[in-house]
């Protein structure tokens, strides 16, 4: 196995040197200048084009070919970053780590050297050395962490199902082993709701701001108690795309329009009646409803709904695009700033119970913010949760969600 001395001289090298965080669109061709779309299908084309024409850049006289890309994940935050492996006729040739920036695919630590191997084959080696032959008990997560710009680990989990995280210097971080997931204590309780969002409490970065401009113009948001007096049901899922209806124009703000809407897309989206549909008076019984039990198949059930309804309404060529697991930061902000709806269904564990409580809510716009009592500076999401008349922000580098899922609407 290669010492990790050596491999830390080639960093600082190519830190001093000014690889570090150097933008490939800079010098990539014009078809890679014109990034607009980054999802799971074209992620790793784009991570390829851009990794060959960085290795061409530095090593324009070997031929240099691209191994296994893997994610790169960055405790305490939703970022997911990718580190490619260089070859050159089977020979390994180094690696870079890439991340999206605004849509951009940005080079943030790069090492080209004849016998360099990537992160993941080099942290494989450590894992192989302290496990020995015991590693078939194991399984190793094929994602590696990130502990600082030139520190990795990765996690493997034993026949017992025990987790250990190795660091590229063969030490066990316990800190970051896998854990049971944050107990919350209600399901609103991830949220910090307007009245609460005080200068004192929060310091936003006005600059980071993104606000849906959809939202700017038909700013109204229906409460669920609005909406329960009006039609009588209540859903997450159709109360989120409501208010993406409302602000897309496809109906006004009138309670007869509001409950035309409603019902087409509680059927439209399959919505059935809860076993918690419970009389709130005796002479007022309120429906509650679901789109599904498994997250991802009710995000898409609600956004074939959605498409439905608005194409019955004379948008025919409205379009939903495909679903985005752990959406990233640079997703969300590239559908704000390109004024496209999002909605998101996520999950998260409440009160310890065995079953995760879903929601769906819509994501009307982006902010960076330090929370002044830690200090600490956070990506906050300006959210619709559907209860609630008012905005409602989202800690999104510390929420612990057990499943999230996004999409997004192109209404035409």
């Amino acid at each position: 196995m290669r010492s990790i001395s050596k491999k830390l001289l080639v960093l600082i090298f190519a830190f001093v040197f000014g690889v570090n965080m150097v933008n490939v669109n800079a010098f990539a061709t014009g078809n890679n200048r014109s990034l607009k779309r980054v999802n799971n299908e074209n992620i790793r084309s784009l991570l390829t084009t851009n990794a060959l024409e960085w290795a061409n850049l530095i090593k324009p006289e070997v031929n240099i070919t691209i191994g296994n890309i893997n994610q790169v994940s960055v405790p305490e935050t939703n970022q997911i970053k990718y580190v490619a492996s260089f070859f050159s006729d089977t020979i390994p040739y180094g690696y870079a780590v890439f991340e999206f920036v605004d849509n951009d695919v940005v080079i943030e630590q790069s090492v080209i050297e004849r016998g360099i191997d990537n992160i993941y084959s080099e942290l494989m080696d450590v894992v192989d050395e302290k496990i020995g032959n015991n590693f078939k008990d194991y399984a190793v997560d094929k994602s590696v962490i990130q502990i600082t710009p030139f520190q990795y680990a990765v996690c493997v989990t034993d026949k017992n199902k025990n987790v250990i995280t190795y660091d590229n210097y063969g030490d066990e971080l316990t800190e970051y082993t896998n854990e049971d997931e944050t107990s919350y204590s209600e399901g609103s309780s991830i949220y910090i709701y307007s009245n609460n969002w005080k200068s004192s409490s929060y310091t936003e970065e006005k600059s980071s701001k993104i606000v849906l401009k959809k939202f700017t113009k038909r700013s109204t948001l229906f409460s669920e108690d609005k909406i329960e007096n009006i039609t009588g049901k209540y859903a997450c899922a159709v109360q989120a795309l409501t208010q993406i209806a409302y602000m897309e124009g496809l109906c006004t703000g009138t309670s007869k329009s509001i409950q035309t809407t409603y019902n087409l897309l509680w059927d439209y989206t399959d919505t059935k009646e809860t076993d918690d549909s419970k009389k709130k008076t005796s002479k007022d019984k309120i429906i509650y409803g679901t789109t599904g039990t498994w997250i991802t198949p009710g995000i898409q059930k609600s956004a074939k709904g959605f498409v439905e309804y608005a194409q019955e309404m004379g948008y025919t060529d409205t379009k939903y695009k495909g679903v985005e697991s752990n959406p990233s930061v640079a997703w969300i902000k590239d559908k704000l700033k390109n004024n496209r709806p999002v909605l998101m269904s996520y999950a998260i564990n409440v009160k310890g119970e065995d079953d995760n409580t879903g929601h769906q809510i819509s994501i009307l716009g982006y902010i960076k913010a330090k929370k002044v009592s830690s200090g600490n500076t956070w990506n906050y999401l300006m959210v619709y949760d559907g209860w609630h008349s008012t905005v409602s922000y989202l800690n999104y580098s510390t929420v612990d969600f057990t499943r999230c899922d996004a999409t997004y609407f192109w209404v035409k």
